[in-house]
């Protein structure tokens, strides 16, 4: 697969206005994969900024993405934000076919279809993604500040074709969350985070505690513990999950090129349905570095 394109900035207008124009064309196994047009808006002032973002599929003549973000600040630090966000998902290419075909590209396809019946098939393998999210967060004092926000997506179904079953949408799904947040709560460059989640889906209610924090030993060693919890009630059944997940993660600076990781943690469920009860633990530890250059 392997594509080209072009793209021109323009701006900056105003002193708070710039963008840019895009045209990509992609082939995969010699077939037009995607072609598409579109573009960037940015506005900034001190105060405001918004981001759009717009990509229209030329061959398939649908829009692929369409963004837009937005921020206000005021003169007490308090911030809101927006988001609007309309996109394919995945993003429509004529690779999407392959999917529950049990190959790996559309060149074992073209015996069977035609690239206008490939195109059918991808276009019926992607579904439309939209949600919406608002939210604002306020300093408290110099230590703590309070965040909260609320968002409502929904994932469209897909088509049955070419041998694969329809997929069913999500629905409308809301999600509501608020966090309290402290910097330099015991020493300069800690953090600790509290974080409340509650989640409206189509097939439960979930609600999530999150206490995260990190905290700098020194100025090249710093540990970050975090616990989570969550708890599910299924809305079809009766099923009900218990979720805890403690860790922790260490991270040691070497030098401003080169740091180690450590992650260390686990998982315990507890599941109940029909009056039956399954426990499960997992472990898991991750180490590794990273190297800029």
């Amino acid at each position: 697969r392997h594509f080209a394109g072009v793209s021109l900035d323009l701006g900056t207008f105003f002193d708070r206005l710039d963008g840019n124009v895009f045209f990509i064309n992609q082939i995969a196994d010699g077939i037009t994969d995607r072609r598409a047009v579109g573009g960037e808006l940015r506005y900034f002032d001190p105060n405001t900024s918004v981001f759009s973002l717009v990509d229209y599929d030329i061959l398939f003549q649908q829009l692929n993405i369409a963004l837009l973000n937005g921020t206000y600040v005021f003169e007490d630090r308090t911030t809101i934000n927006m988001a609007l966000d309309y996109r394919n998902s995945p993003i429509l290419t004529t690779t999407n076919a392959i999917q529950g075909q049990g190959v790996t590209s559309l060149d074992a396809l073209r015996d069977i279809f035609t690239e206008g019946e490939l195109r059918d098939l991808a276009a019926d393998r992607t579904a439309k993604s939209k949600s919406v999210t608002v939210g604002a967060s306020r300093p408290l004092n110099t230590v703590y500040q309070v965040s909260a926000d609320f968002t409502a997506s929904d994932l469209s179904s897909t088509n049955a074709s070419g041998g694969v079953e329809a997929f069913e949408g999500t629905g409308v799904e809301y999600f509501y969350s608020a966090q309290l947040i402290g910097s330099g709560v015991i020493k300069d460059r800690d953090l600790a985070v509290i974080g409340f989640r509650y989640s409206d889906l189509s097939t439960s209610d979930r609600f999530t505690v999150d206490l995260n924090t990190r905290y700098p030993v020194t100025r090249s060693f710093r540990v970050n513990p975090r616990l989570r919890g969550d708890y599910r009630t299924n809305k079809n059944d009766d099923g009900t999950r218990v979720s805890v997940q403690p860790s922790i993660r260490l991270d040691y600076i070497w030098d401003r090129d080169l740091s180690f990781e450590v992650d260390l943690g686990g998982q315990w469920n507890r599941d109940k349905q029909a009056g039956i009860t399954d426990d499960s633990l997992d472990l898991f530890a991750i180490v590794g570095y990273r190297f800029d250059f």
